[in-house]
């Protein structure tokens, strides 16, 4: 069976910004930033991506893992055209200006980066898929079946 790259793409994603922003825990709150959810959306997130993207979310959304990951998705692809980790990581902790910050967002693109890594191969591994190179911006992996 073929595998679906864009969809693995997104799983990987996912897995790891939710790891480092709740620790894959969907209800969570952290109350000196209001941000809340799998992926740790603060308020004003929210009305952004329900202004760029002329989407409805409300704050409760957050806590539903689903609707949180459409958010995540509907904000990185209204910025990046492409997969791109490092975008998404300095963008989600920086702003939608976050690539200028290029300072202040370097160690959680790091983090991201360090955890991108370690769970593209568990997941590559587990669907017997040998990654032959993983470029420095992650826009494209190659595999080898």
């Amino acid at each position: 069976m073929p595998v679906d790259f864009i969809a693995l793409q997104q799983k990987i994603v996912i897995l790891v910004f939710s790891k480092i922003e709740s620790s894959y825990n969907p209800i969570a709150y952290n109350e000196k930033e209001g941000a809340g959810g799998l992926l740790q959306i603060k308020c004003v997130m929210l009305h952004h991506i329900n202004k760029i993207c002329k989407t409805n979310y409300t704050l409760q959304n957050r806590f539903d893992s689903l609707k949180s990951t459409q958010m995540f998705f509907h904000y990185q692809e209204y910025y990046s055209k492409e997969l791109n980790i490092e975008q998404y990581a300095r963008r989600w902790v920086g702003g939608d200006n976050g690539m200028n910050k290029r300072i202040s967002t370097q160690p959680y693109y790091e983090r991201i980066r360090k955890e991108f890594i370690k769970v593209a191969s568990k997941e590559m591994e587990s669907l017997n898929i040998q990654p032959i190179t993983i470029f420095q911006d992650f826009s494209q992996v190659n595999y080898k079946y």
